[in-house]
């Protein structure tokens, strides 16, 4: 299934609608891919039984490639922070301007054709009887800035948020309806005598979805250091502070651990898009 890598799902084998279980049993792999369910659920790309072959066999190839052979994959020894920074350090960044309008201005040719079909005076703008059009198309207006103009824009919110600032067609904004998402937490937290040689450890039982809320992975950092990080696929209703006391429980039950204390979390409510 080479179109699988493509990015696009237009176009992908009907098989890879299937959820990930259906479509490794038809295809017998089934025990390959459950060998990586621990690893992809720990890190929030959520069950096997709801998301689409086309979206996981994707991620199941990566992994499969980093055991065979570790060199295929790239790292960033000092963090993903590292490419961010050097990203950020070609562009103008602009921090806390939340972007309120964007607006796609239509082509002086289109709108010329537009005024003479029309037939209508009022149709041409101000810039065109003056002779200027701005060569930017694109005008983005955040709070407490000045209105900037673009040729061409790439928004990195999630699908269903572009609605609100921006027009869409009927298609765009049903298919944004369609999309869903994990909710993912992660957890800084003091955690005395919890004792391992690895880097990170997963917790298979906890890659099904009769197990959402449990920890999936724990990453042990330091041997020195009591701090961990904690990882969790949360259901909607539960709240950050319950979703702690199942982390407590989860230390004591696998590793009879009681001495805890929470530092710090992050709840990502859109985590890991996907259109079923």
């Amino acid at each position: 299934f080479p179109e699988m890598f493509m990015a696009k799902l237009d176009g992908n084998h009907p098989d890879l609608a299937l959820p990930t279980t259906k479509f490794a049993a038809k295809h017998g792999i089934s025990l390959l891919v459950e060998a990586t369910r621990p690893l992809l659920a720990g890190w929030g790309y959520a069950y096997y039984e709801t998301v689409p072959a086309a979206y996981m066999m994707k991620l199941i190839v990566i992994v499969l490639a980093g055991v065979t052979d570790p060199g295929a994959l790239i790292g960033f020894p000092c963090g993903y922070d590292s490419l961010l920074r050097a990203m950020a350090a070609t562009v103008d960044v602009r921090l806390n301007a939340k972007v309120k309008k964007v607006k796609v201005k239509r082509s002086h040719r289109k709108s010329r054709k537009l005024a003479k079909s029309k037939r209508s005076k009022q149709s041409k703008s101000a810039n065109e009887k003056k002779g200027k059009k701005s060569k930017k198309r694109i005008k983005v207006k955040a709070k407490n800035q000045p209105a900037q103009y673009f040729d061409y824009l790439v928004t990195s919110t999630t699908l269903d948020q572009i609605p609100r600032y921006m027009k869409v067609s009927k298609e765009e904004r049903k298919l944004f309806r369609s999309i869903s998402y994990y909710r993912y937490l992660a957890s800084v937290v003091n955690i005395k005598g919890l004792q391992g040689d690895t880097e990170s450890t997963f917790y298979a039982d906890q890659g099904f979805p009769s197990n959402t809320n449990h920890v999936g992975v724990i990453n042990k950092g330091d041997a020195a250091n009591n701090a961990k990080m904690s990882y969790q696929i949360l259901d909607e209703t539960i709240t950050t502070q319950d979703a702690y006391k199942v982390l407590k429980n989860d230390m004591e039950t696998y590793w009879g651990v009681t001495d805890t204390e929470m530092i710090l979390q992050l709840d990502v409510t859109n985590y890991f898009p996907t259109v079923s």
